[in-house]
């Protein structure tokens, strides 16, 4: 299989007959046209440089589903997707904030809703109601403050009578734009608009702002993709760990406070 045939959002890992075999199901052409089946023998013959680039798991097999984080582009493990997802957003923001010369970030997270993914009659992506939502909510914020909630102070301040101030602040600006280039960042609204805060050309530089954004929303739209595996389940019989991370939908807050002393 070459490199460039490796194209889907959401990767599902088969036997070679049943990546044949499938087209012929009825639904097959509810499947979403970014969630791609891949026989283990095709994967298996990418290259070995190529898999370790792009794969962030070396065990996968048969019945593995994969999705592709966007700030890393690599693919991850589907029940692995959520923590990954937020830890890579959460380094793609603090990395930009330090080129950008901020002191202090604190993050808060909260979890606004939780919600059960359900198929409809034509195949189409619902979401339902949970029981015991409040109880599942408390435990999920718990579990994401315990990972994510913290404050971090992140180098010693440039103050704006220094000599290099100017020289420095113009430097940190240019590294965050080829920062957000390299990693294909253009149209993250979230990167955009720290980006606009901290323009060097800004005649008013915000030194503290707070601003909120939604974390879930990229891992959301992958299981999305994922979940719709089950519209052929006499034919992609997907394990109690892959059953689990699609099914539920968490939609996540975070309140980020950035502070700049310039």
């Amino acid at each position: 299989m070459a490199i460039n045939e490796i194209k889907g959002s959401v990767l599902h890992i088969v036997p070679p007959e049943e990546a044949i075999n499938y087209k012929w199901e009825k639904n097959s052409k509810e499947l979403p046209s970014n969630l791609q089946i891949i026989s283990i023998d095709d994967f298996n013959s990418l290259p070995t440089t190529f898999r370790k680039e792009s794969f962030c798991d070396d065990n996968i097999d048969i019945g593995s589903v994969l999705v592709k984080e966007p700030y890393t582009k690599k693919y991850v493990d589907v029940a692995k997707s959520e923590e990954f997802f937020f830890t890579s957003k959460f380094n793609v923001i603090s990395t930009i904030a330090s080129y950008l010369g901020a002191t202090r970030m604190s993050i808060k997270t909260k979890v606004e809703s939780i919600r059960k993914r359900t198929l409809t009659a034509d195949c189409k992506v619902d979401y339902s109601k949970v029981t015991g939502e409040l109880s599942i909510k408390r435990d999920k914020e718990e579990e994401l403050a315990a990972l994510y909630d913290r404050e971090k102070h992140l180098h010693s301040p440039l103050k704006s009578e220094d000599k290099k101030y100017e020289e420095r602040r113009r430097t940190g600006y240019e590294k965050a734009k080829h920062y957000i280039q390299e990693h294909g960042l253009e149209h993250d609204e979230d990167i955009k608009y720290l980006m606009a805060l901290r323009d060097p050309d800004h005649p008013y530089p915000q030194t503290k702002d707070t601003y909120t954004f939604s974390l879930s929303k990229a891992v959301n739209d992958s299981l999305d993709i994922a979940f719709k595996l089950k519209v052929l389940p006499g034919v992609f019989k997907l394990d109690a760990n892959v059953q689990q991370a699609t099914e539920s939908v968490y939609k996540v807050q975070v309140t980020m406070e950035l502070e700049f002393n310039y």
